[in-house]
């Protein structure tokens, strides 16, 4: 009865194996019109999702103003302000990862469609949402929990590392 389990096993192993070999990336077979059109599927979900989780983010804002009452282990907060950033370290994580992704996906979004039709037009709508992305983040975030420095260079940290990529492969060649 091992030996029956084990062939199973395997043979399930065999099948998911050739499946995710399927779905992978294959220059023979899939063309560069439809790797860009999934790219930007995805690019523009994973902007849209971050996006979202930083304007709206997990605990959502504290609803009204709160000063703190003598005698009571109540912080001061204010009325907008995310809630989760109180707590500090787990908002500034969450802040950094969260803002390199929209920032990555941004990048991804910006090289899929350079010198398309109405590029500009483009570049202006995503430079926009990134200040708005900024000025969302800014306006939630209690300055005294959270250092900014720290969301701002994860906006700009994609673009850095590819700069340097396209550098290093431009000094190679």
């Amino acid at each position: 009865m091992d030996a029956m389990n084990v062939e199973e096993s395997r043979s399930s192993l065999e099948s998911a194996s050739k499946l995710l070999k399927y779905f992978q990336y294959n220059p023979q077979r899939d063309s560069a019109t439809d790797v860009r059109s999934v790219l930007l599927v995805v690019a523009a979900l994973i902007a849209a999702a971050t996006f979202t989780a930083g304007v709206n983010p997990p605990g959502g804002v504290w609803q009204e103003t709160d000063y703190g009452k003598a005698n009571t282990k109540s912080d001061d907060h204010l009325a907008g302000r995310s809630v989760l950033a109180t707590t500090g370290n787990v908002f500034a994580v969450f802040l950094f990862f969260n803002s390199a992704a929209f920032s990555s996906s941004i990048i991804v979004i910006s090289y899929l469609v350079y010198n398309f039709p109405f590029y500009l037009e483009i570049w202006i709508a995503m430079a926009s949402m990134t200040f708005t992305y900024s000025a969302s983040i800014v306006a939630i975030t209690d300055q005294t929990h959270i250092n900014s420095f720290y969301m701002y260079l994860a906006l700009i940290l994609p673009f850095i590392l590819r700069s340097l990529v396209e550098g290093y492969k431009k000094l190679s060649k």
